[in-house]
């Protein structure tokens, strides 16, 4: 049976009674508030934060930009409240020089921070694409047919009960393991099933603020 501490699951959705994992979605489009973090990290979950789409679709890397994302993230951090910053790219963004030299940029950029890379294209599957998230940390975000990892941090999303085969394979060999579910109800059932907890009891006084 995986244990707690190396598997938090949440959704993208609201977060649910029992729930420990929140994916943030509006920080696509505007930088989290110092403020509003803070307040973030007073609640017993952690956050799986979007990376601006400035810097994985429009590819600006103004250094005031980048400060200023980065003001929302330290109260997470500091907290230790932040799980993972998640970098979604589109779908022709490609394993081919130039996207993998904007990829190294924001893994310098972001240093300090988790960083997994979502990626659409199915050429980054390849040995040399997985070789350059291996050699710089960059976890692998797990869609509906991958089981992969590329450092000790592992991510998965799962759409139904069918994907627990492939959220027992990534971490049995992470350090840490993150599930995002599709709903708050799958989730809970994918804790349940996971860690023997019965949804609603030793979770049942945990909510966010």
């Amino acid at each position: 049976m995986i244990t707690p501490s190396r598997l938090l699951i949440g959704t993208a959705a609201p977060a649910a009674q029992g729930l420990e994992l929140v994916e943030v979605i509006s920080s696509q489009r505007m930088p989290i508030r110092a403020a509003t973090a803070a307040k973030w990290s007073q609640a017993p979950v952690q956050y799986v934060v979007r990376l601006g789409r400035q810097f994985t679709e429009q590819r600006l890397m103004a250094p005031s930009a980048i400060t200023v994302f980065k003001e929302g993230l330290w109260p997470l951090l500091r907290a230790r409240k932040l799980a993972a910053l998640l970098l979604r790219f589109p779908a022709d963004f490609a394993f081919q020089r130039a996207n993998r030299d904007h990829l190294l940029a924001l893994r310098r950029a972001f240093h300090e921070f988790p960083l997994v890379m979502e990626l659409p294209h199915e050429s980054w599957l390849e040995d040399e694409a997985q070789a350059v998230l291996i050699d710089h940390r960059v976890a692998f975000a797990n869609g509906p047919a991958t089981a992969r990892l590329t450092n000790g941090l592992g991510f998965i999303r799962v759409q139904s009960r069918a994907d627990l085969e492939r959220v027992r394979r990534v971490a049995r060999f992470a350090d840490r393991t993150l599930v995002i579910a599709g709903s708050p109800e799958l989730a809970l059932d994918l804790q349940d099933e996971l860690w023997g907890v019965q949804p609603g009891f030793d979770f049942a006084h945990r909510a966010v603020a």
